[in-house]
C-alpha cells in the first residue's frame, strides 16, 4: 500500500450522479453511493466516476428513448438532432467532443435534460444553417444562455477564439484576418510566436524568393 488517503468525492457531480458516501470493500476497488438526478441511489466504482465511464444510473438512455416517443413526429427534425447532440457532448465520454464539453464541466439544465418538448418550447424552430450556441462558453446549456446562431457567429464565439483590440476596435483573430486579407491563422500564429498585437496586425507578409 502507498499510504495515500482515498480521494474524497463527496458532493462532486459526475454527469447525472452526485457522490454521497464512500463504501470501503477491500480488497475490491473503492465504491461510492451516488444519487442520480432521477432520484435513484446506486453504487458506482470510484474509477468509473473519475474516468467518465458511468454518468447516470442508466436512466439517461431510458429518457432518450422515451423522449423520442414523445416528440410527435419531430424525432428526425433539426431541433431534435441539436437537443440529442447537446446531451451526447455533455454526458457521453465516447463522443468526440466530450473533452471540450462534459469533460470540462459543461452540463445541461434539468428542464432540458429530461424533456425535448421543454427544449423546443424555449428555443423554437431552428433557422436554416444555424446551430445551437452558448452565449457564455463557460456556462452550461440553459434557456438564458443559448441561442440559434449562424455558423460563422458560433465560430467567432468558440472558447479558443481570442478577442484582439487595436486602434479602439475589438474583434476576434478570425475577423481581423478576414478584414485585413490575411490567410487563415496567420495573425493567430504571429501572436503565439510572441509578436506584439500591432506588429501582428500591421506587418505585411513577406514573399519568399523562388
Amino acid at each position: 500500500m502507498n499510504g495515500r488517503p482515498p480521494i474524497d468525492l463527496t458532493g462532486q457531480r459526475f454527469g447525472r450522479l452526485i457522490a454521497l458516501k464512500r463504501i470501503s470493500r477491500p480488497p475490491a476497488r473503492a465504491q461510492w453511493t451516488c444519487q442520480c438526478a432521477c432520484g435513484r441511489e446506486v453504487l458506482i466504482i470510484a474509477s468509473n466516476l473519475l474516468q467518465g465511464i458511468t454518468r447516470s444510473c442508466g436512466c439517461f438512455q431510458k429518457d432518450d428513448v422515451a423522449a423520442r416517443n414523445r416528440t410527435h413526429g419531430l424525432t428526425d427534425s433539426p431541433e431534435y438532432n441539436s437537443w440529442h447532440s447537446m446531451k451526447q457532448r455533455c454526458f457521453d465520454p465516447h463522443h468526440t467532443a466530450y473533452e471540450n464539453y462534459g469533460g470540462r464541466g459543461i452540463t445541461v439544465c434539468d428542464r432540458w435534460l429530461h424533456s425535448f418538448s421543454a427544449f423546443y418550447t424555449d428555443m423554437g424552430p431552428r433557422p436554416m444553417d444555424s446551430t445551437l450556441d452558448r452565449i457564455d462558453n463557460d456556462r452550461g446549456y440553459e434557456p438564458d444562455n443559448c441561442r440559434w446562431a449562424m455558423r460563422l457567429a458560433q465560430h467567432n464565439n468558440v472558447r479558443r477564439n481570442r478577442v484582439v483590440s487595436f486602434n479602439g476596435q475589438s474583434m476576434t483573430v478570425a475577423q481581423w484576418e478576414r478584414q485585413l486579407g490575411f490567410t487563415r491563422d496567420r495573425i493567430g500564429q504571429r501572436i503565439r510566436d510572441g509578436w506584439s498585437i500591432e506588429r501582428a496586425l500591421t506587418e505585411p507578409v513577406k514573399l519568399r524568393n523562388h
